[in-house]
């Protein structure tokens, strides 16, 4: 048992080594990004507005996902057939094409009643990013952890590329950051087909599976409430911040909220190589008494880091 319980620390151990390089690596291209968009974009107003927008696509993402992030990954590491992941894929990317289909006509109604600035940008980084979130858990579904963090570590490399183009050098200011974003995500799904062929492989229109279907929907929905009330917590307070003191404080506010994402990386880190061990172990004898180790563990570590962190900025 002991034995056992090693293997499985080492495995957890090995999985936060992987993601720690791709999220600390995006993460640190992320904040190189910081002092260039506050040099070449001197209106912190739209920066501001660009921040209001980028919030509300977050909130609209699982909507629009239905949170299939999530089901995919957790039904795909149970498959042991190329069948049983097809039927899974099959109906992930079905579902989101028909989702994003009907977002493009709710915002081409919206258009003709409310003139909304950078809406079709909006959407498209809405669409792209919607896609991104889920194709990247469904590659970790499938057993390409490498390629997953590799992605990440491409979209974050390629809208520091892009960023200077349109931002520095075509001076397109928060138009630019839009195509950055929306262009890098594209090269990064292009990255993911080109390395697995997840579409060539998996994606059949004629696999259909209404028990798979109802199943992956009864696992992912119920997830939606938990993830809009973290959107409350983490991110409402833009529109406080916008209505009381106006875009200009919000774009100055977006900017110093980046350098506090370093214990959010570190949860985030935590969290994925977490996310795979306890779905594999759910169903061994002594699962309470590792998932208790390994939660206290967590814990004492996070707290241990906050005030460390805490005690750095303050001094």
């Amino acid at each position: 048992m002991k034995g056992n319980t090693q293997n499985r620390i080492d495995k957890f151990l090995k999985d936060i080594g992987i993601y720690a390089i791709g999220n600390l690596g995006s993460k640190l291209i992320t904040f190189m990004l910081v002092p260039l968009y506050t040099h070449y974009i001197t209106n912190t107003d739209e920066f501001g507005y660009y921040d209001i927008c980028l919030t509300v696509i977050f909130l609209f993402i699982p909507f629009v996902t239905l949170q299939l992030r999530d089901g995919a990954f957790r039904f795909l590491l149970d498959c042991n057939t190329k069948r049983d992941k097809a039927q899974i894929v099959s109906f992930v990317y079905r579902t989101l094409i028909t989702s994003i289909s009907i977002s493009a006509i709710i915002a081409l109604i919206i258009s003709f009643f409310i003139k909304v600035e950078y809406l079709w940008y909006s959407l498209l980084l809405l669409c792209v990013m919607s896609f991104y979130e889920v194709i990247t858990q469904v590659t970790r579904g499938l057993g390409y952890t490498k390629v997953f963090v590799t992605t990440g570590i491409i979209s974050s490399f390629c809208i520091g590329i892009f960023s200077i183009l349109f931002v520095v050098l075509l001076n397109m200011g928060i138009t630019g950051i839009f195509l950055a974003n929306i262009l890098a995500r594209i090269v990064a799904l292009i990255y993911i087909e080109m390395r697995i062929k997840i579409i060539a492989n998996y994606f059949h229109f004629n696999i259909k599976n209404r028990a798979l279907k109802r199943d992956i929907l009864k696992y992912s929905l119920p997830l939606l409430p938990g993830v809009i009330c973290w959107w409350l917590t983490g991110s409402s307070d833009r529109f406080f911040i916008e209505h009381y003191l106006g875009l200009s404080y919000n774009g100055i506010y977006a900017v110093a909220l980046r350098f506090t994402s370093i214990l959010q990386t570190l949860v985030t880190i935590f969290y994925q190589a977490w996310q795979e061990t306890a779905i594999r172990q759910y169903e061994s004898k002594d699962r309470n008494k590792f998932f208790s180790d390994m939660f206290n563990g967590y814990i004492y570590i996070y707290f241990r880091s906050s005030y460390y962190f805490t005690h750095l900025v303050l001094n």
